[in-house]
């Protein structure tokens, strides 16, 4: 894989995208994911790694959009999920995606109708798609049991936006003001295996987040939940070594290649749900005669999850 040949198609990509918006594996190891939910700041290199043989990933991090239910009956495991196709890596948030999933076209009908109906509001603030994203990292500073590992950081629409316009110089709907082309850090966000050159490129960016614990209401009760300021490092550092291993050597681009595998970013978080799959979900959980118990259950579980929601 050489990043250099494809970032600038997957600039183009995304800004097609934008221009046409409209408004299961294997169970990956706790101890590779994190997400910051404590106040302090730490500071991560975001990695590229090469998707292992026979998958295809071009983005580097993986945003993916999903429709959730929680159903505290179920035997084993209690969340249900599955992938929207506006996600980043299937059709996109165009409207090619939108119209190709059947929980969307059913959400969206709960969105025009929820001003008049409270239970088409509770139906869309349930289902509607929800973002998760996840990039490899590794941690150059911050708690005691992260700094110096790489891990996969877990992360929400605010993290997603915030890249796709620092790193792809692609803004959202909420941005006041277009991007500065200087703001834009590009592929020095990231450390890389360069093909071309049978080296780690180790030179770049550190993303630095900052998190507080802000109190909010949710169905009135006070719940903590984080708050995140983002930001790249105003000048390039260069990280040599990771874990011990010097990354200038052939056994350090050796360890870097084998770092998807180990920590199993694609195999665990790069999903490709069925159409068949999401319309099993829609008639299992989206369904008129839902009972109120079910879902007002549904409903606090899922306010409680840190997890950012898109409108």
């Amino acid at each position: 894989m050489n990043p250099k040949s494809i970032f600038n198609d997957i600039q183009k990509k995304l800004k097609e995208n934008a221009a046409n918006a409209t408004n299961a594996p294997s169970a990956p190891r706790a101890e590779n994911i994190f997400k910051p939910t404590k106040a302090g700041t730490m500071t991560v290199r975001l990695l590229w790694l090469t998707p292992p043989e026979g998958m295809k990933r071009d983005f580097p991090m993986i945003n993916a959009y999903v429709h959730r239910f929680y159903d505290p009956n179920a035997v084993g495991r209690k969340y249900n999920k599955v992938t929207c196709t506006t996600s980043q890596y299937m059709d996109g948030e165009n409207a090619t995606g939108f119209r190709n999933c059947c929980i969307c076209e059913a959400v969206s009908k709960f969105y025009k109708d929820s001003a008049g109906s409270p239970s088409a509001k509770e139906l869309y603030n349930t289902f509607h798609r929800a973002c998760e994203g996840y990039v490899p990292v590794y941690v150059v500073t911050g708690p005691e049991d992260l700094q110096g590992k790489v891990k996969i950081l877990q992360y929400g629409k605010q993290f997603k936006d915030f890249f796709n316009r620092k790193i792809f110089g692609l803004t959202s709907k909420n941005d006041a003001e277009p991007i500065d082309p200087d703001e834009i850090i590009g592929l020095d966000a990231f450390m890389y295996y360069d093909e071309d050159k049978d080296e780690i490129v180790t030179t770049g960016y550190d993303l630095i987040i900052s998190t507080t614990i802000e109190n909010i209401t949710i169905n009135g009760k006070k719940t903590p939940m984080p708050k995140y300021t983002l930001d790249f490092s105003r000048k390039p550092k260069t990280i040599d070594e990771i874990e011990g291993i010097d990354l200038n050597s052939k056994s350090g681009i050796k360890y870097f290649k084998g770092i998807n595998d180990e920590i199993g970013f694609d195999r665990n978080f790069l999903i490709y749900s069925t159409p068949e799959e999401r319309e099993e979900f829609l008639k299992t959980y989206i369904d008129k005669d839902i009972e109120k118990s079910k879902m007002s259950k549904n409903i606090d579980a899922l306010l409680n999850d840190s997890s950012d929601e898109e409108e």
